[in-house]
């Protein structure tokens, strides 16, 4: 076969992936309908509540449809077939993932815990006991920054104002802010076809060097990878490959650490660390055992701030009061797992640049320099 009509292939199955992503997202559908409603809750009876969350997950006959449509293409297109085209590997890689998303969200539709934490480690990975010591090691030798500089505190109003004026001075016209009641994380990113969604929380207060270090995680390295994607021909490069998360999140905190370096020389992020460990003890315990370890680890002390940061590990769960093995969503471990990795890589010489081309993992990089 040759290398054009390769491409008219791949090309296919790269449209139908992104045809097919809108069913399988997990951001979207393991995020719970009533966050703001159990933290409420949580907060009212002093952190002593195991959250009750819903959610609006689609049909289990959609989710099957999309799983028999990508093993359909999977057996056609790659089972039997050898390509020259090097996208061919990134595509096949892509397919197995989105296949193993789906049936992840299968096993939270169902609350199987055993198949999501299956689908999990194949996603995620397992935890490093090496960094898991070092997370350790920062938690309680943790200091905060001399603030020698006193940054203002926004008010949700100046919140917008400060986003709008920064969307104008970087000339981006493809971002919609999507000002939402509630969420537990100061902003994020999200993308479709053609338009990009900021979402930012209503009851967001923030002080502005942190607003400027979440635009810089979002903007600067989620939405420039996408909008260089874009002017390639492949979808796929502009919406992710295969597991291309785990490196742009570490790059995410890797560019909004430095920033915050640039002002503070001894700042930690110390959320990844956090994360980490919460999730790695966290294993079989409830809402509230999980607040315990917090507690005792001094991660957190008021119950606004324990309930949004547990919250986003118990994603898909819905009786959070359940102690059962792997009740958790684990993909917030990436943070911490690739920004030690990119950090030895750029430490060895390894320039960071390239990462910003394109929503792949620095293993695809090869694949991509034709």
């Amino acid at each position: 076969m040759q290398i054009a009509d390769e491409e008219i292939i791949l090309k296919n199955i790269d449209q139908e992936l992104i045809d097919t992503a809108r069913v399988i997202n997990l951001q979207k559908f393991l995020t719970p309908v009533n966050l703001q409603e159990e933290g409420k809750i949580f907060v009212q009876k002093d952190g002593n509540y195991d959250p009750q969350f819903a959610y609006k997950f689609p049909e289990e006959e959609d989710i099957f449809g999309v799983i028999k449509k990508l093993e359909a293409l999977e057996k056609r297109y790659f089972d039997s077939n050898t390509y020259t085209h090097p996208m061919a590997k990134l595509l096949e890689d892509k397919l197995k993932e989105d296949i193993n998303k789906a049936y992840l969200l299968i096993a939270y539709i169902r609350q199987d815990r055993d198949q999501a934490n299956h689908y999990n480690k194949i996603l995620f990975g397992d935890f490093d006991k090496t960094l898991l010591k070092k997370a350790e090691d920062i938690i309680w030798n943790y200091q905060k920054p001399d603030l020698k500089i006193r940054w203002p505190r926004l008010n949700n109003d100046e919140v917008l104002v400060y986003i709008k004026d920064y969307i104008k001075k970087k000339s981006i016209d493809n971002i919609k802010i999507n000002h939402i009641l509630f969420w537990n994380t100061p902003l994020m990113i999200s993308f479709s076809k053609s338009v990009c969604y900021l979402t930012v929380p209503k009851n967001l207060v923030i002080r502005e060097y942190d607003l400027m270090a979440s635009l810089v995680h979002e903007i600067e390295v989620h939405h420039t990878r996408y909008v260089n994607g874009k002017k390639s021909w492949w979808n796929i490069l502009a919406h992710g490959t295969a597991n291309y998360s785990k490196d742009e999140e570490g790059l995410a905190v890797y560019e909004s650490r430095k920033y915050r370096r640039s002002i503070y020389p001894d700042f930690e992020q110390k959320g990844i660390y956090e994360k980490y460990i919460l999730l790695e003890n966290g294993d079989g315990k409830s809402f509230q055992e999980m607040k315990e370890i917090a507690l005792s680890l001094k991660i957190a002390k008021s119950n606004v701030t324990i309930f949004n940061i547990i919250s986003r590990l118990k994603w898909g769960v819905k009786d959070t009061s359940t102690n059962t093995k792997w009740n958790n969503f684990i993909k917030s471990k990436i943070y911490l797992d690739w920004v030690d990795a990119l950090e030895k890589r750029i430490i060895n010489g390894w320039c960071e640049d390239d990462l910003f081309k394109w929503k792949v993992k620095i293993e695809d990089l090869p694949y991509l320099e034709w």
